[in-house]
């Protein structure tokens, strides 16, 4: 009896040994599947990172030709700015010098209204057919 009783109790031990063995094996498929499928996540990620790392440098790199196209362009604006300002100032010079002539003008022309005017005079006072003679006139 004690052979069949340790028979027996083997026949279990083993029974018990089997189904452990393939709970591990069921334990051990489905960690493996977790760590395949981790394994991807990872992969996954690691190439949204080295994406972003390249679109990151792409849009560093646009962004350093865009910013330097603006400074272009802000340094051709502001030149522009002064080119308009010397001519602004320029053209304001030619005002005040065409005032300035057009007074001289102005004053010229008076001169010879003012000069017309006296050379009127004495002839008035010069000419013998004038009637309204003064005394001066017949002295000299």
């Amino acid at each position: 009896r004690d052979l069949r009783s340790e028979n027996a109790n083997l026949k279990k031990e083993v029974s018990s040994l089997r189904s452990i063995v393939k709970e591990c094996e069921s334990d051990s498929r489905s960690n493996e599947m977790r760590l395949k499928r981790a394994l991807e996540s990872v992969e996954k990620f690691k190439s949204m990172v080295m994406e972003y790392k390249s679109r990151s440098d792409e849009d560093e790199s646009s962004r350093g030709k865009i910013q330097k196209e603006y400074d272009l362009k802000l340094k051709q604006i502001k030149k522009q700015k002064e080119d308009l300002l010397a001519g602004f100032k320029k053209q304001m010079q030619l005002i005040n010098v065409l005032k300035r002539q057009k007074l001289h003008l102005e004053a010229s022309r008076m001169l010879d209204f003012t000069e017309q005017e006296f050379m009127k005079v004495l002839d008035w006072q010069h000419n013998p057919n004038t009637k309204g003679r003064s005394t001066k006139n017949s002295i000299i």
